[in-house]
């Protein structure tokens, strides 16, 4: 099983992984301190939503609870505990419930495949076998009394037939972060491997602006699928 890494600067322990993840905007702020207060984290949540309809939803989310809840949500974006679960979801996919159910982590996996076009393959493909065109998509996502900081979704597109990975079409990165004192950017691959199966590798390089220093990050979340589905998800370090 998958142990979460941390990273000990100044005497505080930090997960590698806190709050990964970028919102549509930057996700930075001039002051990181500043986010970590009720008023700092509403405030830029509100900003968000200028351009979000998400980031509308979640600051819906946030006013609805009570003061007291406000700043237990924003302490908990500082705390380690919270970001090793995340991190533990997403290397694994197995959901953890936290803080007395206060933090939840789950991670949604799905499968599609619809028929190829008969009018893109040969007839002579066509009598050997029925392809379809795959989509898997692995979404690991945090939410913190019903609000969602962090959602991480992998989507892999691909054709199969006879049981088999053909061929890939795409693999892409989609990141959604309320955790404001992040940055974020992905780098993504996808190639063949032996058995018929394939895989599409995401590189999620990040900067923690964590008070006074700051914290690298560098992570590769794995999807290996085969004919049948998804073999394998992973989360670990580049």
């Amino acid at each position: 099983m998958h142990t979460p890494t941390a990273l000990v600067v100044g005497g505080a322990s930090l997960a590698l992984l806190v709050g990964l993840g970028t919102s549509s905007a930057s996700a930075s702020t001039d002051d990181p301190a500043a986010v970590t207060t009720v008023t700092g984290f509403q405030q830029q949540l509100a900003d968000e939503s200028k351009t979000s309809p998400a980031a509308a939803t979640e600051l819906q989310q946030f006013e609805d609870l009570s003061p007291s809840d406000q700043q237990k949500l924003v302490d908990y974006l500082d705390d380690p505990e919270v970001a090793e679960a995340f991190e533990h979801t997403a290397a694994t996919g197995e959901a953890l419930s936290i803080k007395d159910g206060d933090v939840q982590t789950t991670a949604k996996v799905e499968i599609s495949r619809t028929p190829a076009s008969a009018g893109l393959l040969s007839v002579r493909s066509l009598a050997s076998t029925q392809q379809y065109n795959v989509t898997a998509t692995y979404a690991p996502e945090q939410r913190i009394l019903g609000v969602l900081i962090t959602r991480l979704t992998q989507t892999f597109k691909y054709v199969t037939g006879n049981n088999v990975v053909l061929r890939t079409q795409s693999c892409t990165a989609a990141a959604t972060n309320f955790n404001f004192t992040v940055q974020l950017d992905s780098k993504v691959s996808r190639y063949m491997l032996a058995g018929g199966r394939a895989e599409c590798d995401i590189v999620w390089k990040g900067y923690i602006a964590y008070k006074a220093f700051g914290v690298e990050i560098d992570k590769l979340q794995k999807l290996v699928v085969s004919g049948p589905g998804i073999v394998s998800e992973s989360l670990n370090n580049a």
